[in-house]
């Protein structure tokens, strides 16, 4: 039979004495948070200042591509479906793979029409 002394188990007393000492995590995640968020606005600051100094006008692009523009002028027909697909895609906008030229054209004006140009 196999003896069990108490000196290799944490007792009662020691596991509260520890958890005593444990620093206060909450102060530590809502100084991360605020630090976050500081972070945040500077960064949008700074994308703010870099587009009034290369004069970007439309937010909505892809690759070459004046979204809004196209959209204005009605030429986003001229765009082939794979195209279409690839920038729905990278604008994180939900597709089927069947989904024809007409269906890929819509949701992307969809899109764009929400883009401050449009207001």
């Amino acid at each position: 039979m196999v003896s069990v002394t108490g000196s290799k188990f944490p007792t009662t007393a020691s596991i509260s004495t520890r958890s005593n000492r444990a620093p206060n995590h909450g102060i530590v995640e809502t100084a991360n948070a605020e630090l976050c968020l500081e972070e945040n606005s500077e960064r949008q600051d700074l994308v703010d200042v870099v587009n009034r100094e290369l004069n970007v006008s439309h937010t909505i692009s892809y690759d070459k591509y004046d979204l809004c523009e196209r959209s204005q002028s009605n030429t986003p027909q001229e765009f082939n479906v794979a195209m279409l697909k690839t920038i729905c895609s990278h604008f994180e906008t939900p597709l089927k793979s069947r989904d024809k030229k007409d269906v890929l054209i819509e949701k992307l004006s969809d899109m764009i029409s929400e883009c401050k140009c449009f207001s």
